[in-house]
């Protein structure tokens, strides 16, 4: 399963927008709905091709409003988890943390430190009361927590 969010800065866009991808393809919504500062959320899952069809069903309508977008194709198991709500505890030696003012930049900062060093993904905080910041926790060996921060 594919993964796909869309950050809209126009509310009106972004519901638009939704309702237009869930008529065009077959998808599931795992979360619509405002977002600090007043932008529009739309986190998605779903076939590669059908999220695809998706996101071309928005670019029609609120593509200018979009203000930061990211597709995985193939998302790491412990990011679609911790996008559903799981964290984990646990020892290690060390714990980065990476702030960024998108979601979708925090998305793919997450997938990519989970695929490039052996970390384990602790916590996923996306924009809300954040004022649209997101951060993420990883926890592991000192060099992977360093290496993960650093891709």
């Amino acid at each position: 399963m594919a993964l796909a969010l869309l950050e809209f800065e126009s509310i009106a866009a972004g519901i638009e927008a939704g309702d237009a991808m869930v008529k065009r393809a077959r998808i599931d919504v795992l979360y619509a709905g405002t977002v600090h500062p007043g932008h529009y959320l739309l986190l998605l899952d779903g076939a590669v091709g059908e999220l695809e069809e998706a996101i071309d069903a928005a670019d029609l309508i609120g593509f200018e409003h979009v203000v930061d977008r990211v597709f995985l194709p193939d998302p790491h198991p412990q990011l679609t988890a911790a996008i559903s709500g799981a964290r984990t505890s646990g020892g290690g030696e060390a714990l980065g943390v990476i702030e960024t003012r998108t979601v979708a930049a925090t998305l793919i900062a997450a997938d990519a430190g989970l695929k490039g060093a052996t970390v384990t993904l602790r916590e996923l905080v996306l924009a809300d009361d954040l004022g649209g910041k997101a951060y993420l926790l990883f926890g592991g060996p000192v060099v992977d927590v360093q290496a993960a921060v650093e891709i």
